[in-house]
């Protein structure tokens, strides 16, 4: 995993934002202290991981208790993530190594939509690293690293995760892309993600400038696209949007996808907007949160 900065993550979240959805109405942010404050308000929360529960490492002590009450309460959770390595229920572990108890299906993730895509379409290389969502279908798709030539075989690139990506893997994703454009679907949209106090770049990063170089639009299936979305209404349908709250630590994908989608949003600062002014990316961005609070 590399590292990014993040004035260079925003200013990638500012140049893709012509392929990302419409923005909302601009709405005046409520500043409150955490979800406690809201929380009652709200028929389903929809929390995201890293940087609002944990940034990498251990659960936040906060982000536990507030979601242990949540659950003791009766109040229905779950999580909506971009992370693409594993299934659901290796996620769940990892949240349960992190001292939170979700059910695998009361995570939903970008991941989700990928059977629908792979049937669509033949040919697929991926990138990831191990372990693959759906290995009965992914193991036997050929694996690209940093070989120009695993890429030209391919019709298609099928961009799970970056936790092993280098600058000579970027050299030869953009190349052969240049050489011959072709489709590329990428499970995690986010550009950076905390990481233990700093950021690392993600496949939205990556393939932003990639696809920009060879003139090729990836297709995303994470936040803030609308199909994961529309798996959260689906497994709460007796929810109205207005009545679910989505919180996240992201303007670009947590708070953008959150409000595109109907539902309402609250930004934490623990995590990509933490040390910055968050109103002021707001006014710089035109994505405005419902609600602020310095963590969950």
């Amino acid at each position: 995993m590399l590292p990014i900065d993040f004035d260079t993550a925003w200013r990638t979240y500012r140049a893709a934002e012509a392929y990302l959805p419409a923005k909302a109405p601009a709405v005046r942010p409520r500043r409150v202290s955490g979800l406690r404050e809201v929380a009652g308000d709200f028929d389903l929360i929809v929390l995201d991981a890293y940087g609002v529960l944990h940034d990498g490492g251990d659960g936040f002590p906060f982000a536990q208790a507030a979601v242990a009450e949540l659950q003791a309460a009766g109040k229905a959770v779950c999580v909506l993530t971009n992370d693409a390595s594993g299934d659901k229920a290796q996620v769940a572990a990892r949240s349960a190594q992190r001292g939170y108890d979700f059910a695998a299906d009361a995570i939903v993730a970008g991941t989700d939509l990928l059977p629908d895509h792979l049937d669509r379409f033949d040919g697929w290389g991926v990138v990831a690293s191990w372990p693959l969502p759906y290995p009965q279908r992914l193991d036997a798709l050929p694996r690209l690293d940093r070989d120009r030539a695993a890429y030209d075989a391919v019709a298609g690139i099928l961009f799970l995760d970056s936790d092993t990506w280098t600058t000579a893997a970027q050299r030869a994703l953009t190349d052969s892309l240049c050489a011959a454009p072709r489709p590329v679907l990428v499970a995690n949209p986010d550009v950076a993600c905390p990481q233990g106090g700093g950021m690392t770049a993600e496949p939205g990063f990556y393939l932003h400038w990639a696809g920009a170089a060879a003139g090729v639009t990836p297709a995303f299936i994470g936040k803030p696209h609308g199909g994961v979305y529309d798996l959260v209404k689906a497994r709460h349908p007796h929810v109205p949007p207005a009545r679910m709250l989505a919180v996240g630590d992201t303007p670009h994908t947590d708070i953008l996808g959150a409000r595109a989608a109907g539902l309402r949003a609250m930004l934490v600062e623990t995590g990509f907007t933490r040390g910055r002014d968050p109103l002021a990316l707001a006014a710089d961005s035109g994505i405005w949160p419902d609600f602020v609070a310095p963590r969950l």
